[in-house]
């Protein structure tokens, strides 16, 4: 059946769509301001919002690291067309649009994800040294007000 579910490998899909599309690790490298072996990391948080999208029938705003990320993955037209028929049946299509208010209020409101994984914590240690993910992922918490889960 197409389409994944909240406890599915989200990772291990990560990992063989960059071992199919080795590019992709140089692409979201550049896009996103991480090193390397943050990349799979990236790729796992773009499927599980993917996934997130068709679980939720609702129109939900990324995080800008996973909008990055996504970008990235879109622009191997062939490869994201395969990923998205494979695995949700359809193509999943990024509507970017609204104001930069809208789309922070969207991503506030946007369901979180269960996963088997513990969840990261929401604010990250100032002192630690940041990779380009997380400076993304700052910028975009910085910006929008703390989000309420139900």
């Amino acid at each position: 059946m197409p389409g994944s579910s909240p406890t599915c490998d989200h990772r291990r899909l990560a990992d063989e769509v960059l071992a199919e599309n080795p590019i992709l690790v140089s692409k979201i490298t550049a896009a996103c301001g991480i090193e390397h072996d943050a990349v799979p990391a990236a790729l796992t948080e773009v499927i599980r919002f993917l996934d997130l999208l068709v679980l939720s029938g609702n129109t939900l705003s990324p995080s800008i690291s996973v909008d990055l990320a996504w970008h990235e993955f879109i622009l191997c037209t062939r490869a994201y067309a395969a990923f998205c028929q494979q695995h949700f049946g359809r193509m999943m299509h990024h509507d970017p649009g609204g104001s930069d208010d809208k789309n922070r209020q969207q991503f506030q409101h946007s369901p979180p994800l269960a996963t088997t994984e513990p969840p990261r914590p929401r604010r990250i240690d100032p002192t630690a040294k940041p990779n380009g993910f997380e400076l993304a992922r700052r910028r975009q918490y910085d910006r929008a007000p703390e989000r309420t889960d139900p």
